[in-house]
């Protein structure tokens, strides 16, 4: 007659209770287990909130861009070019016009540049197209251009960040959603007084594609891969608007006491 214990144990035999010892051993293991969850539970949480929190609010850039319209001297601008050309600085600024950090720079530090350093004759400032962002970036670029055909490029390139200022933009990342379609940006063109027709006819050829591709192979020749990039002439190529004006003033004004040297990088 068989069992089913195994060979040699008794048949009334119990499973061996754990010692006290062995119980309470196990059940401060299961203790700690069940707090260190706990503990990484709350600190995700708390990271949660710190992130929310500190995350960034809305900015007014609407307010600085429509004030840098207004004081753009007009007289100055030659396409995507704004400056004199007798200038001894040139800083060639590569942007994506769905890029917030673009944004950022176009409404902040730009204004004070042209202040500064264009209105005075040291500095002149050349607009290139470096496309990151996708098709929207593509036709805001191509309409750009077409401004700039109209020599209204400035007052078209203010109304494009505008668009994005108003949207929230720098705070609220979202691009290619519908604010860049060729019949926004030709209503733009209205807004920024130019030729529709002949603007019209401009963006609906892609009359300015080679362009935009030849503005990507400067970029790339330079070194820069992301926007905005900044190139100044005969000194330096960099990604990254520099943190603050003074920061901007360091660099501008040692690149003015100092002789330029072949190339950029």
């Amino acid at each position: 007659m068989t069992n089913s214990h195994e060979e040699g144990e008794p048949p009334d035999a119990q499973p061996a209770q754990p010692s006290g010892r062995r119980h309470s051993g196990a059940y401060r293991a299961s203790v700690v287990i069940r707090r260190g969850v706990l503990v990484t539970v709350f600190l995700a949480i708390g990271v949660m909130l710190l992130l929310y929190f500190t995350r960034p609010g809305p900015r007014d850039f609407s307010t600085p861009l429509r004030d840098a319209a207004a004081k753009l001297p007009a007289e100055m601008q030659s396409g995507t070019t704004l400056g004199s050309a007798n200038a001894p600085l040139t800083l060639t600024v590569f942007e994506d016009f769905q890029c917030p950090f673009c944004l950022q720079f176009s409404a902040i530090q730009e204004p004070a540049l042209i202040q500064e350093y264009v209105r005075t004759g040291k500095l002149k400032i050349v607009h290139l197209n470096l496309i990151r962002l996708g098709a929207e970036s593509t036709q805001a670029a191509l309409a750009a251009m077409c401004a700039a055909d109209q020599n209204k490029y400035w007052s078209y390139y203010y109304r494009l960040y505008l668009v994005e200022a108003d949207a929230n933009q720098y705070s609220d990342e979202r691009s290619n959603v519908g604010r860049f379609t060729p019949e926004k940006l030709k209503a733009y063109a209205s807004d920024a007084s130019l030729d529709r027709a002949v603007f019209d006819s401009c963006l609906d050829s892609g009359q300015h594609s080679d362009s935009i591709i030849a503005d990507q192979r400067e970029a790339s020749r330079l070194g820069i891969n992301a926007t905005p990039g900044f190139a100044l002439a005969g000194h330096s190529s960099w990604v990254g608007a520099p943190a603050s004006m003074a920061d901007w003033r360091k660099r501008l004004d040692q690149a003015l006491a100092s002789p330029a040297t072949t190339g950029t990088k």
